[in-house]
């Protein structure tokens, strides 16, 4: 099952994974598989993570250890593709001679405030949800632990909703625009726990 320390049926299951996403973005394939896909495709990542921290038993590993190595192969990614993303728009908007700055900054703004630009929400969702559950395994037992992430799940879920009613009510002010796409993060993050 198990080949240099990788667990084969991970791999395998993330390769699935992978095929599901990209198949969930192509427009040829229709609405209705789209949406199926698109319902299990991104928690499954999650899913397997959580695996992954048990197997690696990350819980009983020094804090600032696993911090540095979650940023190392998560946020450092995340930044690298996030400026990748942002060269290759402005150099689109340089060589066809758009005006669409406006959308640079947007992206400039959510990649700093960790909201994503694209698809990239996923690596910091995944970095502040794997911190999240390590540190409530660290602080709790196994009970606990189911409880406290039952209790997190539900209350994320109302928590957003209302966050959105609030916001969405005042969306013409930039800063509470702003202050809205962080607290979206921190909730997606808190909210992707439960997967883990």
């Amino acid at each position: 099952m198990t080949k240099k320390g990788r667990i084969l049926y991970l791999d395998i299951a993330k390769g699935i994974g992978m095929l599901m996403v990209v198949i969930g973005h192509t427009e040829y394939v229709s609405a209705s598989i789209r949406q199926y896909i698109s319902s299990f495709h991104m928690p499954l990542f999650f899913l397997i993570s959580g695996v992954l921290i048990w197997y690696k038993e990350e819980e009983y590993k020094e804090w600032e250890y696993l911090f540095e190595k979650k940023v190392s192969r998560l946020l450092v990614p995340y930044f690298l593709f996030s400026i990748f993303y942002l060269v290759i728009e402005s150099s689109r908007l340089l060589i066809k001679d758009l005006e669409g700055w406006s959308t640079i900054f947007r992206g400039l703004y959510q990649s700093i405030c960790l909201q994503g630009v694209s698809v990239l929400w996923f690596l910091p969702a995944l970095f502040l949800s794997e911190m999240i559950f390590i540190w409530i395994r660290k602080n709790s037992n196994h009970v606990q632990t189911v409880w406290c992430l039952v209790a997190l799940f539900i209350s994320i879920y109302f928590i957003n909703i209302d966050v959105q009613m609030f916001f969405l009510a005042r969306s013409d002010k930039l800063i509470l625009s702003m202050l809205y796409d962080i607290i979206s993060m921190l909730l997606r993050g808190f909210f992707c726990v439960g997967f883990v």
